[in-house]
């Protein structure tokens, strides 16, 4: 873990705007705290962490390119690359890229939509929120869909289901140690272990599309409550005894991403 600062400020600093533009969002911390990857325009960027050499990392090229999570190792970035089918069906996939913009490659397929990556610890496995039906019916909607969080290698494979859904559950977020996940649904916060068992809520009142982030030490985890057009980021222990609002702005404050030094959180407002 990088020192203390290392990621370009400390705890008590005020928020900063990173990014002059109003269609940034999804900030994700490259391992060594150097670099904050994002998507805008449906495009994925990378910066520094002080906002200065942005470069695209992604082309649009008819598709939409967002939620990106950095490998444990900071050689490749997991994402989720969405479009439109033949018959006009919107379906996304994880994709990953080396972090240097070469070698993209699918790891998820069918008529689905993929999203919210997570990379375990160890950089083997990749978790994520899926969204799958019986089919589609004449609207183009999932018949009878719900969305789960599902574990895949990294390198792609049949995915196995993690949660059972039912509730809609998304925005799986590994734990540091591996041994757990954290998930929004039903508008709370679930962590559950990692094979699948011992579900339990440590939160009531996210807001369901807003995102988890633990905490490096494994104590806390950042999540967002509120709605999408007025929220804060929450922090709250892993017993779900004490919560703080540590980001109030003006707007949906959402996409909560702790720096690998525990000081900072980068956001999207």
């Amino acid at each position: 873990m990088p020192s203390a600062g290392a990621c370009g400020g400390t705890v008590n600093d005020d928020p900063r705007s990173l990014t002059d533009t109003d269609n940034s969002e999804d900030p994700a911390w490259s391992p060594d705290c150097s670099q904050i990857v994002f998507s805008m325009g449906g495009s994925l960027w990378t910066m520094d962490n002080d906002g200065t050499n942005v470069t695209r990392l992604t082309d649009h090229d008819g598709s939409y390119s967002d939620e990106p999570s950095w490998s444990p190792d900071g050689s490749k970035i997991a994402y989720s690359r969405g479009q439109r089918n033949d018959d006009g069906n919107w379906f996304s996939h994880i994709y990953v890229v080396d972090a240097d913009g070469t070698e993209r490659t699918k790891v998820s397929k069918g008529d689905v939509r993929d999203g919210v990556p997570s990379w375990s610890p160890d950089g083997s496995k990749i978790a994520f929120e899926r969204l799958s039906g019986d089919g589609r019916d004449e609207n183009g909607h999932f018949v009878d869909g719900d969305r789960y969080i599902a574990v895949m290698d990294a390198s792609g494979g049949k995915p196995a289901a993690l949660t059972a859904g039912g509730r809609w559950d998304q925005s799986p977020e590994w734990s540091p140690d591996g041994a757990r996940i954290a998930y929004v649904s039903d508008n709370a916060v679930w962590v559950v272990n990692a094979d699948g068992s011992n579900s339990r809520r440590i939160a009531s009142g996210a807001f369901w599309n807003g995102g988890v982030s633990w905490s490096p030490d494994g104590r806390r985890i950042a999540f967002v409550r509120g709605d999408a057009g007025e929220s804060v980021v929450v922090l709250i222990d892993i017993d779900g005894l004490r919560s703080d609002v540590v980001v109030d702005l003006p707007g949906a404050d959402l996409n909560p991403r702790w720096s690998p030094d525990g000081q900072l959180i980068a956001f999207t407002n």
